[in-house]
């Protein structure tokens, strides 16, 4: 006899009640602004990819890492999309891939061209997280 398992919702799936808080809005446009300037001169010591500057994982990550979701509740914009904490499941990781450790410096062979590509569908995804008008 097979038994049946529960049924589970997937975070994936849940839809955002309420609007997006202002504070989480700022965190969100300036982590938008940071994947810009990635985009126009690439990782640098001054301006790297990782959470330590990223806006919404010093408001989210902070708290708490493996859960991106602030002590009331509320989830990163990016984990409420993925369902996926840190990021994954987002084109995050391919830029990531393509940066050394500390992801301040391309991986040797990877070429600006390819690295940018990552880098805007990155831009791409965080603007489709802005509330729409």
């Amino acid at each position: 006899m097979r038994l049946g398992r529960a049924a589970v919702r997937h975070p994936r799936l849940q839809l955002p009640t309420e609007a997006m808080k202002p504070a989480t809005l700022k965190a969100l446009k300036a982590s938008i602004a940071h994947w810009e300037r990635l985009d126009n001169n690439g990782p640098s010591k001054e301006e790297p990819i990782g959470c330590d500057s990223c806006a919404l994982c010093k408001r989210f990550a902070n708290v708490s890492p493996l859960r991106c979701t602030t002590k009331a509740g509320e989830r990163c914009p990016v984990f409420a999309k993925t369902g996926s904490p840190g990021c994954k499941d987002s084109p995050y990781g391919n830029a990531l891939y393509l940066t050394l450790p500390f992801g301040n410096t391309l991986t040797p062979g990877v070429t600006f061209d390819e690295w940018r590509a990552a880098a805007r569908r990155e831009l791409a995804f965080l603007r489709s997280l802005l509330p729409k008008p």
